[in-house]
């Protein structure tokens, strides 16, 4: 009976490892999926769960802004990429500085970040936000062997403009008009922003189409 007791307890000690290793493990995969390794800022999937979650249980309106920095890839090409991805973080702190309570940041790409923007639902709250980003972007950004100055392209998506947010992956849409508007704002030059609208898609079809003829 002893030796039987002392089996059960090793097996429990062991069951308590396993249970420890796994948590772990599975808290590193989160890490790995919804945190950004270079700058720590949430990442895109991040923003698409608490997008998806938002939409189901809180309703309220919101906006996003979708970032694109100016002409990042001259940074890459005259500097090399390890001042690239300095100037990234030094991107993502100064963005933070921007967040409200129950505001998100991420970074969705290369050199492209979103706000997530809770209780926001139309544009004569979204642009003193804007104007404030780019006020700030004025300075340049101090790296250890140069100085930078970096604009950035904003596409607007407001989460009104759906008219049924439980159908069609709303979540996705909403960062995806995000992004097509901020292109229609890179068309325009540097340092600008663009409310999306619903002709825009069919106006970026279009260009496709012509392009492939």
């Amino acid at each position: 009976m002893l030796r039987i007791r002392e089996q059960y307890q090793q097996l429990a000690v062991l069951n308590n490892h396993l249970e420890v290793t796994v948590q772990h493990r599975t808290a590193k995969l989160q890490s790995l999926i919804f945190e950004d390794s270079l700058t720590g800022l949430p990442s895109k999937m991040a923003l698409l769960y608490t997008l998806s979650k938002h939409l189901k249980i809180d309703q309220s309106p919101f906006a996003l802004l979708y970032l694109d920095c100016d002409q990042f890839k001259l940074v890459n090409g005259s500097f090399g990429y390890d001042v690239g991805n300095q100037l990234l973080v030094a991107i993502g702190k100064r963005l933070k500085t921007h967040l409200r309570p129950d505001d998100m940041l991420v970074r969705t790409g290369e050199d492209e970040f979103c706000f997530f923007l809770p209780h926001t639902q139309d544009m004569v709250t979204v642009e003193p936000f804007i104007l404030a980003l780019q006020k700030s972007f004025e300075s340049s950004f101090p790296l250890p062997d140069c100085d930078i100055f970096m604009t950035f392209s904003i596409g607007i998506s407001l989460s009104q403009d759906l008219k049924n947010p439980f159908n069609n992956r709303p979540h996705e849409r909403l960062l995806q008009n995000a992004d097509t508007a901020m292109y229609q704002a890179k068309l325009q030059g540097r340092s600008r922003y663009q409310l999306y609208d619903k002709t825009m898609h069919s106006a970026i079809v279009d260009r496709l189409l012509l392009e492939n003829d």
